[in-house]
């Protein structure tokens, strides 16, 4: 049986009729890793249920329906033109299973940030939300992730604030490079990431020793 399937780099714009053909044939049980990065999509409905991992980077994806995808463990939906917008029905998807998803190089701002805090992503431990536009707004609803990468947001000191207010107890890995953050990152404490495992702020303003980060 067919469980793994790659359309990757092709000039597919419309996956409706594979979609069609792949519900009537015995493939839709079997399929569990459909791959579709770098084409030409501009809309999806997906309804293979079984599907666990689902690849649509690099494509003009700002129409989604994903709502039957029940068992979707990985979802990469980067360098797509998604903004906020896209992810209302997100909440209405039922992702209860999906782990790890990346939605780097969009437009989805701090407010496809509240949309994904208002979602039932419980198992989420991998969220790459870097280069959204996410600034010090977003900044809040992230507190239900393990591994948040925020790099490239310009989410700066005021973000580091927010930071500070914020509980994280589940965080293991943070990524906070090119956010123009200065010493305000000096005001997070080891207390509020207690199973912190990485921390990265590069290419920051930074000129100050960082050791008070204790």
């Amino acid at each position: 049986m067919l469980s793994y399937l790659s359309l990757s780099n092709n000039s597919i714009d419309d996956i409706s009729s594979l979609m069609v053909n792949l519900e009537s044939l015995t493939f839709r049980y079997s399929l569990t890793t459909l791959i579709l990065s770098n084409n030409s999509l501009f809309s999806l409905n997906i309804p293979l249920s079984n599907l666990q991992h689902l690849d649509l980077s690099y494509n003009f994806t700002s129409s989604l329906s994903l709502s039957k995808l029940s068992s979707l463990q990985a979802l990469n939906l980067q360098h797509n033109d998604l903004s906020y917008l896209d992810l209302v029905h997100l909440p209405d998807w039922n992702l209860t299973m999906l782990k790890v998803l990346n939605l780097r190089y969009n437009s989805i701002g701090p407010e496809g940030i509240d949309i994904l805090s208002r979602s039932k992503l419980e198992q989420i431990i991998e969220l790459d939300l870097g280069c959204n536009s996410v600034t010090h707004a977003g900044i809040q609803a992230l507190t239900y992730c393990n591994l948040p990468d925020l790099d490239s947001n310009n989410i700066g000191p005021k973000g580091i604030v927010f930071l500070t207010f914020c509980k994280f107890d589940r965080l293991k890995h943070l990524n906070l490079d090119s956010n123009e953050l200065e010493s305000s990152i000096l005001e997070l404490r080891a207390s509020i990431f207690p199973n912190l495992c990485s921390l990265s702020v590069q290419n920051n303003c930074i000129n100050t020793q960082i050791s008070q980060f204790v």
